[in-house]
């Protein structure tokens, strides 16, 4: 897993307080994670760091657009992603980076911090876990074929087997 490069804030030369940054995320983002399923998406990252002695104030939001599949049709659909979440980063004496829930460890001699991996995490645990589109958006030549192999009786309807006809007159005697 290859985090990329151009997320990485490099905070021992930021002023203390409020410190901006905004940063693009893509397909190739997703990629560099070896994410199983290609995402398209354009989606704006907003990143307030507020620096202070020995943490920093991560607010972060995000907002865009994904293109993915619709769970009901297969076809393609846009789902607007926005989110917003805080993080604290605490330096600490560790040797390496560790991430708690919302607080991120970090060594006392790191002088950078990439976000990938935050920014990464969130997003996939806040996206939808199902994506449809409204019933008259729905590809309808799709649905047709998807309704046909999904009713369980299809087959009975089309070929009827005489034998359960027998079973069921002499069911119907008793």
């Amino acid at each position: 897993m290859d985090q990329p490069k151009e997320f990485c804030i490099p905070f021992s030369s930021l002023k203390l307080g409020s410190n901006v940054f905004d940063y693009k995320i893509n397909n190739k983002f997703f990629k560099s994670y070896d994410y199983p399923v290609q995402i398209n998406c354009n989606i704006t990252v907003e990143i307030d760091l507020v620096k202070e002695i020995h943490l920093f104030d991560l607010k972060i939001k995000y907002f865009g657009i994904t293109s993915t599949i619709c769970d009901r049709c297969l076809s393609d659909i846009d789902v607007e992603i926005k989110s917003e979440f805080n993080t604290v980063v605490k330096f600490d004496h560790i040797k390496d980076i560790n991430y708690e829930h919302d607080v991120i460890y970090i060594p006392y001699e790191s002088y950078e911090l990439n976000i990938a991996p935050v920014l990464y995490e969130h997003y996939l645990l806040n996206t939808p876990e199902r994506n449809v589109h409204s019933e008259k958006n729905c590809d309808q030549k799709q649905l047709s074929i998807v309704q046909k192999y999904t009713d369980p009786l299809h087959e009975y309807k089309i070929n009827p087997d005489p034998r359960w006809d027998t079973l069921k007159d002499l069911k119907n005697k008793k």
